[in-house]
C-alpha cells in the first residue's frame, strides 16, 4: 500500500445500493454477528448490515446518535447520543440512560471510541459557534465520567488510538490537521500534545479516522472526496479519491478486516451538488490489496 491511487472498486455494497444517510458516521464491526453497523448522525438512527444475507437493520434514535462502541456482552452498545451516554440492547431494542453529560448550551457529544483499556472516550461539537471549548471526556470501564485535559476544540474529529493505546489522534476539523498526544489509559492522562501529519488544506476537515494492523490511521477528508493513510510519523503513504465530497468516517470490516468501509454524508450539500454526487450518503466499499484492519476495542464496563 503506498502512492496516490483512484481505486476503480470504491463501490457501493448490493444490498446497500438504496441507502442513502444524512450523515453516517463510526463505523464498527461486529465480529461476533458478522455484521457492520454505524450511525446516520442527522436520521437520528442506527444501521446494521449484515454482508452475508444482505439484511439491513435499522433503530430509530430519541436524538442524534454521534458515536457508539460495542460492548463485550453481544448485543450490546453503548450510545453517545447528544447529551447522553446510554446502553442499547439491539436485540430488544431496549435504551437505558447512563449518565447525563454536565455540559454547556450548544454542545453536543460528536466523535468517540474505546481506547485499549475498554474505556470510552469521546468529545464534543459547539454549534453555537466556532469558539473552542472544553471538549473531552472519557467513561471509564467502572462507570465513571472524567474530563479528559486536551485541547478545546470547536468540532471533535478523529479521535482513534495507536496500536498498543500508548498515543491518542484527534482533530479539530476546522484546524484542517490531526494532532496527538501521549496517552495513559490507567489515569486517564495526555500529555505532549503535538502535532500529526500535513496541514490539509483550507476547507478540507479531517473526520472519523481509525487505526489498521501496521498502526496506520486511516482519516476520511471531509470536503477533500478523499481517505488517505498516515504513517506512525504522520506522513501520508496511501491516498484513494472517493466519487462523494463530503467522506466521514472509515471503518474496517470482514472476516479478516480486510476491508475499508467508508460512511459519507449529503447532509448540508446543495441540491445541485446532491444531483451531481449521486453516492453523496451511501456506504462505499474499498477493497485494497494487502489491508488489515485493527479492530476495536469494546467497552469494558456493565451494559
Amino acid at each position: 500500500m503506498n502512492g496516490i491511487v483512484t481505486p476503480p472498486i470504491a463501490a457501493v455494497p448490493f444490498s446497500l445500493t438504496g441507502l442513502r444517510c444524512e450523515l453516517g458516521e463510526c463505523v464498527h464491526w461486529d465480529a461476533d454477528a458478522a455484521r457492520l453497523l454505524w450511525t446516520d448522525i442527522e436520521g437520528r438512527c442506527l444501521y446494521a448490515w449484515t454482508p452475508a444475507s444482505g439484511e439491513v437493520q435499522r433503530w430509530a434514535m430519541p436524538s442524534r446518535l454521534a458515536c457508539f462502541a460495542l460492548g463485550e456482552q453481544p448485543g450490546r452498545v453503548l450510545l453517545g447520543l447528544e447529551r447522553t451516554l446510554a446502553s442499547f440492547d439491539l436485540d430488544t431494542a431496549t435504551l437505558t440512560d447512563l449518565c447525563q453529560l454536565p455540559i454547556g448550551a450548544g454542545l453536543r457529544i460528536n466523535d468517540g471510541r474505546c481506547d485499549r483499556a475498554g474505556n470510552f472516550v469521546f468529545g464534543l461539537k459547539n454549534e453555537r459557534d466556532r469558539t473552542p471549548r472544553e471538549s473531552f471526556w472519557r467513561y471509564t470501564a467502572a462507570g465513571d465520567l472524567q474530563p479528559l485535559a486536551l485541547p478545546p476544540v470547536v468540532i471533535t474529529n478523529s479521535l482513534c488510538f495507536s496500536r498498543d493505546g500508548s498515543r491518542i489522534h484527534f482533530a479539530d476539523s476546522l484546524d484542517s490537521r490531526m494532532r496527538c498526544a501521549d496517552y495513559d489509559a490507567e489515569l486517564g492522562r495526555v500529555s505532549a500534545v503535538r502535532p500529526f501529519g500535513p496541514y490539509f488544506g483550507a476547507g478540507v476537515e479531517p473526520d472519523g479516522a481509525v487505526v489498521d494492523d501496521a498502526d496506520g490511521v486511516w482519516c476520511a477528508l471531509w470536503g477533500g472526496s478523499r481517505v488517505v493513510r498516515l504513517d506512525a510519523r504522520g506522513r501520508i503513504s496511501d491516498e484513494y479519491i472517493l466519487p462523494v465530497s463530503q467522506p466521514a468516517c472509515p471503518g474496517f470490516g470482514g472476516a479478516a478486516l480486510e476491508r475499508l468501509y467508508v460512511a459519507t454524508a449529503r447532509a448540508f450539500l446543495p441540491p445541485d451538488v446532491q444531483r451531481r454526487e449521486p453516492l453523496a450518503g451511501a456506504m462505499l466499499e474499498l477493497r485494497i490489496p494487502g489491508l488489515r484492519g485493527l479492530a476495536e476495542t469494546r467497552f469494558g464496563g456493565a451494559l
